[in-house]
């Protein structure tokens, strides 16, 4: 049973892997990585976006929360509907990716009980977002980190050769920029910090709409604020979701704020330390000179987007 659905949006390099693992701590929660951008038979409907799609809510919700391994990522946590163990679980997990087989993740990881469940699903530029946070979602946290920081993360990860190269942007953005004077005549004249500057710009105004659609359901978050103030800011934002604060939430935001062995707690998690929702120490390396900083910044306030509203000091991480 699925006592409430909750979407989870930001770019990419957000920190949005981070708060998602920040609410699977919750005993009472299952948090789902990405699932509108896997191709798994299941998902076709929901990427062709039915037109009746209202219709098919509950399959959705069943469909969403069947465990699979490429959308149910670690770390794991102990949980309220199931009895397994969360080390049982990371091991089965661990199995079912070796072996490129859902079957055993799926045997250990099914919830079982009458227990409910709160579903918190992550996109992070889904092209049917709007869909489904009008028809499947109750509650939309929007998590929003200052463009300069994301654009170092983004050309850090490309440098490692995590990160592919950032797409081309669309006609119609390119036509955007050219009429706010801050565009370039072709793809060709952009650099790789401009095209993830406007990509950054675009998806993130498309979630400001659907913040502004449904206000009294949306919980905006500033990943500094996160950084910074984690417990405060988490606190919040179970207080938003009616979700319990529980010693297990606690001792993750401890564990992933912490600097100590943050290289071995990824290898450990399975995932690449440049993926780790355990935070490590900030590059030393600055991607961006200052030039670059200040004309992102201006190609982001040029489209419209309130920069100065979400960080009026103009800081970032």
């Amino acid at each position: 049973m699925i006592n409430q659905v909750v979407m989870l949006l930001g770019f990419q390099r957000s920190g949005t892997s981070w708060l998602g693992s920040i609410l699977d701590s919750c005993p009472d929660t299952l948090y789902v990585n990405e699932p509108f951008a896997k191709k798994y038979d299941s998902w076709e409907p929901v990427r062709g976006g039915q037109k009746h799609i209202t219709n098919e809510v509950n399959r959705l919700k069943d469909s969403l929360a069947a465990p699979h391994y490429e959308k149910h990522l670690p770390p794991f946590f102990n949980k309220s509907y199931r009895t397994t163990t969360s080390k049982i679980i990371f091991a089965s997990w661990l199995c079912s990716r070796t072996l490129h087989t859902n079957r055993i993740f799926h045997s250990f990881a099914q919830p079982c009980g009458t227990t409910g469940m709160n579903l918190v699903i992550k996109d992070i530029g889904g092209t049917k977002v709007h869909e489904f946070a009008q028809h499947l979602s109750d509650r939309t946290i929007f998590l929003l980190r200052h463009p300069c920081a994301v654009v170092e993360s983004v050309l850090r990860g490309m440098s490692l050769g995590l990160m592919p190269p950032p797409p081309e942007p669309e006609e119609c953005h390119l036509k955007t920029s050219r009429t706010t004077g801050s565009g370039h005549s072709s793809n060709s004249n952009l650099s790789p910090f401009e095209k993830i500057t406007l990509r950054w710009i675009h998806i993130n105004q498309a979630y400001l709409k659907i913040g502004a659609m449904f206000p009294e359901r949306t919980h905006t978050l500033i990943y500094e604020s996160l950084k910074d103030n984690c417990k405060e800011a988490t606190a919040s934002l179970f207080s938003f979701l009616n979700i319990p604060l529980t010693p297990q939430t606690l001792d993750f935001l401890n564990n992933s704020t912490s600097s100590r062995f943050p290289r071995l707690r990824a290898l450990a998690s399975g995932k690449q330390p440049y993926f780790s929702v355990y935070r490590k120490a900030a590059p030393q390396k600055q991607w961006l000179t200052p030039e670059q900083r200040e004309q992102i910044c201006d190609m982001v306030v040029s489209h419209g987007f309130p920069l100065n509203e979400f960080w009026p000091q103009g800081e970032f991480d």
